[in-house]
């Protein structure tokens, strides 16, 4: 419903690192997901999906962001649908890299100028 009233024919999304620290089985976070993506698809606004961040010193919870991201990939893939790993760029073996991190969780300013540049390059490369 929120989306039939919204001018816009793209949407960047990022979700899940809360769910994951609470718990929440990738399984149902990956499912809420899907329908997150499949209702922009059916009220014609392009989804572009970004990678759920990994925690720094967090291996469990890195863990199921990895399985997470996985499958969003893989579902994106299928659907042509772009998306941005942003752990490529700012995470390592251990997760999130404190440089690009204010308290393991959110990021700095040189994470957002991280994900920023990122952005900008999608942004040029789609022509939006």
């Amino acid at each position: 419903q929120r989306f039939r009233n919204c001018h816009t024919r793209r949407r960047f999304t990022l979700a899940g690192i809360n769910d994951i620290s609470l718990g929440i089985p990738v399984e149902r976070i990956f499912h809420n997901y899907q329908t997150i993506i499949d209702t922009l698809l059916e009220n014609n606004i392009q989804p572009i999906v970004q990678s759920t961040l990994c925690q720094t010193g967090n291996p469990s919870g890195n863990h199921s962001v990895t399985c997470l991201n996985y499958l969003l990939e893989d579902y994106c893939t299928g659907k042509n649908i772009v998306f941005i790993d942003l752990n490529k760029f700012m995470a390592d073996k251990n997760g999130l890299m404190p440089e690009y991190s204010t308290d393991g969780t959110h990021l700095s300013e040189r994470g957002y100028e991280i994900w920023s540049e990122k952005l900008k390059q999608v942004i040029t490369g789609l022509h939006l």
